[in-house]
């Protein structure tokens, strides 16, 4: 992640660097030229306006990119998701919606679900089976959908959708977070 997040800051950042420089250098350039006519002490001011343009830019994007990663959460230093505080547990409400606004996942399960990884779950029962180990079966667990809306904007849900290999009914897989895990599992 660390690798990642300053390749990406760095190939943002050059570009903008590079065409600020480029210009400083035009703009002073054609302004000198224009007003004096002679080329060896317009191309001294062109390289004076390259140097400020891109000092001023590289400065301007570095805090923008700063204020970027922090806003969303992102260690500036490392690129690891550290800032982003996580809610409490009790901020999801997974009673069952009066009003019938749920969804029913399922999970196969294995007997290794306590582990340290993430949770996995799907909107579909067969998909599920597909995944059920050691004499074990599919579980099911009805989430009102506000809960999973929730979590999905708190960063501790994601979906991928897709279709199950042997069939052609589509699915959608939810991958719960360690951090919500044993809030699912303990329903």
């Amino acid at each position: 992640m660390k690798k990642l997040f300053l390749i990406l800051f760095v190939l943002l950042t050059i570009p903008v660097f590079v065409g600020s420089a480029v210009g400083g250098y035009t703009s002073r350039f054609t302004a000198g030229l224009t007003m004096t006519g002679d080329f060896g002490d317009v191309n001294n001011v062109g390289w004076k306006g390259a140097m400020f343009g891109a000092s001023i830019d590289g400065i301007s994007s570095s805090v923008s990119a700063y204020r970027y990663v922090t806003k969303n959460g992102i260690d500036p230093w490392t690129g690891n998701l550290s800032f982003r505080k996580a809610p409490a547990l009790t901020d999801y409400n997974l009673t069952a919606d009066p009003l019938g606004d749920n969804i029913t996942l399922y999970k196969g399960t294995t007997g290794s679900e306590n582990g340290q990884g993430p949770l996995f779950m799907t909107d579909n029962p067969d998909y599920a089976a597909g995944y059920v180990a050691n004499g074990r079966k599919v579980v099911n667990v009805t989430i009102p959908r506000s809960a999973l809306n929730q979590m999905y904007h708190n960063g501790v849900l994601e979906y991928r959708i897709g279709t199950y290999y042997g069939g052609s009914k589509p699915y959608t897989e939810y991958m719960f977070s360690p951090l919500v895990k044993s809030l699912i599992l303990n329903r």
